[in-house]
């Protein structure tokens, strides 16, 4: 497989956890490709390296070309495989811009990971002891929710929030204990944005500049675009919208 020309990758984040099986199934089992972990990006503004022969990469083309075959018929709209720092694969044209509902849950989700790793963020620390309150009040049961009771949407507080997307479903609150019950709720994830903060002293924004934006080679990052958006009469916690394109409208959001 050859690609002998250059797209500028815009906001192009990691493969997802679910496909890295696959994914892995599609190298040849060679020690060289599998025995080193590095992944240099390009500088920032620099746009990605293709890889020309990606057997020389460890790749197996006949491989990717089946894989291929099973995209097609799905709703993909792009992808792409990065190895070494260079793309070995790529699927569509991975220069439109995607708007990816809820894809800021799972970036924030991997910000936490550092700092809990440095013990700046308890994932047993109930949201009371931290500060975490709305202007009409909390329940005690509610302030009992831990930080990873939130993590996972089973915080069990079902006060309104601060952005869209909530469920018409929601129980009554001061019902449901705490870590028992998934919910999708927005609630939960806008108050981890402000947990984030409060715990590492680091606003999320520069955070995601610093710990993944810059390491990772988000070619279109721009740190002033980022911004907090939602409804401040529904409460304290607004979403963290994040702007990762060069687009008018977010590519990752709600």
């Amino acid at each position: 497989m050859t690609h002998d020309f250059n797209l500028s990758r815009r906001s192009m984040l990691a493969i997802s956890a679910a496909g890295s099986a696959a994914i892995a199934s599609l190298l040849v089992p060679r020690a060289s490709a599998a025995a080193d972990p590095t992944c240099r990006a390009p500088s920032s503004g620099q746009p990605w390296k293709f890889v020309k022969d990606v057997s020389a990469f460890g790749w197996s083309a006949e491989k990717l070309a089946k894989m291929e075959e099973k995209l097609y018929p799905m709703a993909t709209t792009s992808m792409a495989i990065v190895h070494k720092g260079e793309i070995v694969y790529r699927y569509g044209n991975i220069s439109d811009v995607s708007y990816l509902a809820s894809a800021r849950k799972s970036v924030l989700s991997m910000l936490f990971g550092k700092y809990v790793a440095e013990g700046k963020i308890d994932l047993d620390m109930p949201i009371g002891e931290i500060g975490i309150e709305e202007d009409d009040g909390l329940l005690p049961l509610e302030q009992t929710a831990r930080v990873k009771d939130l993590l996972i949407s089973s915080s069990g507080v079902y006060h309104p929030a601060g952005s869209p997307g909530g469920n018409e479903n929601t129980p009554e609150r001061g019902k449901t204990p705490p870590g028992s019950t998934f919910l999708y709720n927005n609630w939960d994830f806008n108050v981890l944005g402000a947990i984030f903060e409060k715990r590492t002293g680091r606003k999320i924004f520069e955070a995601l500049q610093t710990d993944l934006a810059e390491p990772l080679g988000f070619q279109d990052y721009d740190l002033g675009r980022q911004r907090m958006m939602g409804y401040e009469n529904q409460s304290r916690y607004l979403a963290y919208h994040l702007f990762l394109s060069r687009a008018t409208w977010r590519s990752s959001a709600s």
